[in-house]
Formats: structure tokens, C-alpha cells, sequence
């Protein structure tokens, strides 16, 4: 047997071994592209209508004046965690939704 001839079954192991690898590849993707897709829209739905939203929920110094007594409620923290910024809407966003987006994107 020649040089030639013993590498010819190593090529073809190897060229199966990539072709498997491959197609393996392809099929986790196929399978998890719909779901990922539909988090992706949910965070971003999500988080968009929490930010529009807060310029309602916050609207006048009343208002403020009870979200930020909510935010101290024990209960409410244990839910959404520690309250920063919430005189802004990105950082009222992040409050409301930081947690429950993190445990989706988590599933």
C-alpha cells in the first residue's frame, strides 16, 4: 500500500466528520430561531411600551411622589429590584422590566 492510498480513508473521515458537524449545526439553528426571534420581539415590545408609558405613569409631582413610595415598599423591590434612576424613562424602563426580561432571555 502506498503513502497515497493510506491517507485516502483519513480525507474522507475527516470530510464526514465536517458534513456531520455541519448539518448538526443547521438543525439547532432551525430549531431555535423562531423562539429566539419571538423573545427578541417581546424585550423589545416589551421595554418600548413600559418607556412610552412613563411619561402617564409619572406625569406630575403627585405621581412621582407615589411611584418613589412604591419603590421603597420591601415587596416591590424584592419584584423589580433596587430603584435607580426612576426620574428617567430609560432608568424607570430597566426598573420595570430588568428582571422579568432577564428571567425570559434566561429561559
Amino acid at each position: 500500500m502506498t503513502a497515497v492510498n493510506a491517507r485516502a480513508p483519513q480525507a474522507t473521515q475527516a470530510a464526514r466528520d465536517a458534513g456531520a458537524r455541519n448539518a448538526v449545526t443547521w438543525l439547532a439553528v432551525r430549531q431555535v430561531r423562531r423562539g429566539a426571534l419571538i423573545v427578541i420581539i417581546l424585550v423589545g415590545g416589551m421595554s418600548a411600551m413600559v418607556a412610552t408609558t412613563y411619561a402617564s405613569t409619572v406625569g406630575d409631582a403627585m405621581d412621582a411622589a407615589a411611584l418613589a413610595a412604591l419603590a421603597e415598599n420591601p415587596a416591590i423591590r424584592t419584584l423589580f429590584g433596587q430603584p435607580v434612576a426612576l426620574d428617567s424613562a430609560g432608568g424607570f424602563t430597566v426598573w420595570r422590566t430588568g428582571t422579568i426580561l432577564a428571567v425570559l432571555v434566561g429561559v
